[in-house]
């Protein structure tokens, strides 16, 4: 089709006789060769492709195809045999960035234990209007595989669903199977800043490296039993608790079944060190009902009973506690937040409470409220009017008991004055006062002193 067009081309520049005949014979005979060329050795390969490579078998984008805009998501591709994952030393990524200029990338896979046949890593897409090209190579630089798909001018579009980076992915983690109550309520805050709730993500699909949570803001962990942290993995769990020490909050969601991982020697222990776990049963959550202001009651005469997981650490903040028994309690791990709550998400009562909803907003946002402060009771000065750890290290150091604050109003209005003095009232005196103007050589100095000693005997 081609050769057809170029052809038809040559044709009309001839026949409008506007150019050189030998330049255009000569660049007639270059396309004739070019175009042999392509008929007799096949049609010219595009980027990734090889005579080779194969496709792989499956390609999973972020979190259920939920992806991030601006951030670093995960990636997961499966090949159709062992042999053809274990080969695989590296792979390259062609993402648009902010500008929408492809940046491509090269980035070590990492073989999943669960599925020999499955490697992950992350990609990130700085804009829309473009394509990811996903590539695989082996150790000799031979294409093993390829796959590319178009990043449209939707948001929406298979097999990505690409969200703005104001936007907030909420990741529910929580035994293969069970099944979860809704985690978005109608909220001011959902109205301003949208919530996304992935669908549960397969485990072995889960990331093994802290960056593939950077588009996560919240994660919702549920814990039934011990044998979940075990089905996990070191591995994953590890990912996590670095994703939290970078900044990240995880709220858990955990059963009286699970008081051997907090225990000491446990799994998650270090979240919540030096820990007297316990189980309570206490006779009422009102507490936890007040805190979140639910006209409903969590505990109902089909669930006249809730078994909390107490656990009671010296370095967490109790947030919500009920006849001494902590329900819920937060805990700093570097930069990031730990939420615990005694109670499953996957199970009764708190499955079908219609306010599970609104508690899971309310432990999203992080409270700046007096009930709800990362403080403690001997810090008065830890700048509890913030909600992230790193700004509350450094308000601190911005605070000084010897030092009062002027307000801008009270600058504000001294600025002013002051050049109301040395302009127009300056000028009016020496008019009205012997009209030597010469003397505000004099007059100005002693104006600029007389105000700085005045603002000095102010403040």
């Amino acid at each position: 089709m081609s050769f057809v067009l170029n052809a038809l081309m040559f044709s009309k520049l001839l026949a409008s006789r506007k150019v050189d005949l030998p330049r255009m014979l000569f660049a007639a005979v270059v396309l004739f060769i070019w175009h042999g060329c392509q008929i007799l050795g096949g049609p010219p390969q595009a980027f990734g492709q090889d005579a080779d490579a194969t496709e792989f078998r499956a390609v999973h984008f972020g979190f259920s195809g939920d992806v991030r805009l601006g951030h670093w998501n995960p990636i997961s591709v499966t090949f159709a045999d062992e042999g053809s994952a274990a080969n695989v030393r590296r792979l390259e990524l062609t993402c648009p960035d902010g500008d929408g200029v492809p940046v491509t990338y090269q980035i070590d896979p990492v073989l999943q234990a669960e599925s020999p046949r499955t490697l992950q890593g992350w990609f990130r897409i700085g804009r829309l209007r473009g394509n990811l090209r996903i590539a695989a190579f082996d150790a000799t630089d031979k294409l093993l595989a390829s796959y590319e798909t178009s990043v449209g001018t939707s948001m929406n579009e298979w097999p990505l669903t690409i969200h703005p980076s104001t936007s907030r992915i909420l990741l529910a983690i929580a035994a293969p199977g069970s099944k979860l109550p809704r985690l978005i309520g109608n909220t001011p805050i959902q109205s301003l800043v949208p919530n996304v709730v992935p669908a549960p993500t397969p485990i072995e699909l889960l990331p093994n490296s802290w960056l593939g949570y950077d588009g996560v803001h919240t994660i919702f962990l549920s814990i039934g039993s011990p044998e979940f942290i075990d089905q996990l993995g070191d591995v994953r769990l590890q990912a996590v608790m670095e994703w939290v020490s970078h900044g990240g909050h995880i709220v858990v969601f955990a059963s009286a079944n699970a008081a051997s991982v907090f225990a000491a020697n446990g799994k998650l222990s270090s979240w919540f060190p030096d820990a007297q776990v316990a189980t309570e049963q206490p006779k009422s959550l009102a507490r936890l009902e007040s805190y979140i202001n639910s006209p409903t009651p969590l505990l109902t005469s089909a669930n006249t009973k809730a078994t909390i997981l107490d656990v009671q650490s010296k370095s967490s903040v109790m947030v919500v506690t009920q006849d001494n028994t902590v329900i819920i309690q937060r805990n700093a791990i570097g930069f990031g937040l730990v939420t615990l709550v005694g109670l499953p998400l996957d199970q009764e009562p708190l499955l079908s409470w219609q306010a599970t909803p609104v508690l899971c907003d309310t432990l999203t946002n992080v409270s700046i409220n007096s009930r709800d402060r990362i403080a403690t009771q001997t810090n008065t000065n830890s700048g509890n009017d913030v909600a992230d750890i790193c700004n509350q290290l450094r308000v601190p150091l911005e605070r000084f008991s010897a030092v009062s604050f002027i307000p801008f109003t009270a600058v504000a209005v001294a600025i002013g004055l002051f050049l109301l003095l040395i302009g127009p009232g300056d000028y009016w005196f020496l008019r009205q006062f012997g009209r030597q103007m010469h003397w505000t050589w004099f007059t100005f100095p002693l104006i600029a002193a007389g105000f700085a000693g005045f603002a000095y005997w102010l403040y």
